[in-house]
């Protein structure tokens, strides 16, 4: 996938002026190098949804949050 977008980066690059070349080359790496970071996040908290989702129904299950609700 990295070298899919890479490349479609240097065949778009080409029709870009030399000057602004090396500014776009940063911005672009920024930017995906921020993307990576969101898509990574994002993974570990669908992966940890399930886990969050067991523990909250197991802990609603259990004695002393059924008393501490009776008690509210």
């Amino acid at each position: 996938m990295h070298g899919e977008t890479s490349s479609m980066a240097e065949h778009s690059g080409v029709f870009i002026r030399k000057e602004l070349e090396p500014r776009m080359n940063t911005n672009k790496r920024q930017f995906h190098d921020l993307s990576e970071v969101f898509t990574d996040v994002h993974a570990i908290f669908r992966a940890l949804r399930a886990h969050y989702l067991r523990i909250f129904a197991f802990i609603r299950g259990s004695k002393p949050f059924l008393y501490l609700t009776a008690l509210i």
